[in-house]
């Protein structure tokens, strides 16, 4: 890349990094499991119906009470990120020719990859704070007093370890758990079922061994019941120490995770006098919320955070 100006340079940048971005074949590894959303607004309101959209039969004098008045709005407000910082001296910029070289395009490369699996982040640090979900209650819960009926809305289980034979227990005991789930008049809310468990770096041996091997040695050889029946993802932001994992419908009709995309990231850059270097650099806005808690079991092992 050759310009005489910086402002050449922040327009090549911006055109490579694009260009690259349309061409990549990466995503983010929690595509299965997020609403990506497009939005104009800096911040966006989603409406959760509390009723769950049930059918029932139409009557002369239909229950209004049961569908006005318990709905839900959920605002995930976007922040403003930075990305792809490069400081390019002046002398060596003027000595060169404005030719920024390999660095700048393995610079660029990387700031695309950043961008692109960022919302692995987003969603790593969604699990891990535990906020409210759209009734205002903790989206990993027990119980959800707003929204379910004589049976309990419980998407948080206790797990019983990170070995291979207890990690085999709490994946039936999680099935069942997302099975289970229904809403106030009985209707369950997974019935059309795809599994993905999302999982931390620490446990990839034990779950590839649980998704792909015929037999397993736990107190003695048995066949898996669970092989070919789930997918999983490693998601890296979860912590290297981290053995809680995450089993999601990916079949849900609301995903457990929104990420919202304000603006991609632009380009520029900043030039003062005082300074021998010019500085690039892209923002975005972008921000992920809590979507619905009623497609994720949470399998706790650290006994903490939740």
């Amino acid at each position: 890349m050759a310009y005489t100006q910086p402002e050449g340079i922040t327009k090549g940048i911006n055109a490579r990094f694009y260009k690259l971005l349309s061409e990549t074949t990466s995503k983010p590894l929690t595509a299965q499991i997020i609403e990506l959303l497009d939005t104009d607004q800096k911040a966006e309101e989603y409406l959760f119906a509390g009723n769950f959209w049930e059918i029932s039969e139409w009557t002369t004098t239909p229950t209004w009470s049961n569908f006005y008045n318990k709905d839900y709005k959920y605002t995930i407000t976007n922040k403003d990120w930075i990305t792809g910082q490069v400081a390019i001296k002046k002398s060596d910029y003027r000595a060169e020719k404005a030719n920024l070289g390999a660095s700048a395009e393995m610079a660029i490369r990387s700031a695309v990859e950043k961008y692109v699996t960022f919302p692995d982040k987003l969603v790593a640090d969604l699990v891990d704070a535990n906020g409210n979900a759209f009734d205002g209650t903790a989206f990993f819960s027990d119980s959800r007093p707003n929204i379910e009926g004589t049976t309990a809305i419980d998407n948080l289980i206790t797990g019983t370890g990170s070995t291979l034979s207890a990690i085999y227990t709490d994946m039936g005991n999680a099935i069942n758990a997302l099975l289970s789930l229904v809403d106030k008049g009985g209707t369950p809310f997974n019935i059309s079922t795809k599994f993905i468990a999302m999982i931390p770096p620490s446990l990839f041996n034990i779950f590839n061994t649980l998704k792909n091997s015929d037999t397993l040695y736990i107190s003695g050889t048995q066949s898996n019941n669970f092989k070919g029946i789930f997918d999983f993802i490693v998601n890296p932001y979860l912590g290297a120490s981290d053995t809680d994992w995450y089993l999601i419908n990916a079949n849900a009709p609301v995903k457990p995770f929104i990420v919202q995309i304000e603006q991609k990231p632009v380009w520029d850059y900043a030039d003062y006098k005082d300074d021998p270097f010019y500085k690039f650099f892209a923002t975005c806005s972008m921000n992920a919320g809590y979507g619905n808690p009623m497609s994720i079991i949470c399998v706790n092992n650290t006994g903490t955070g939740y």
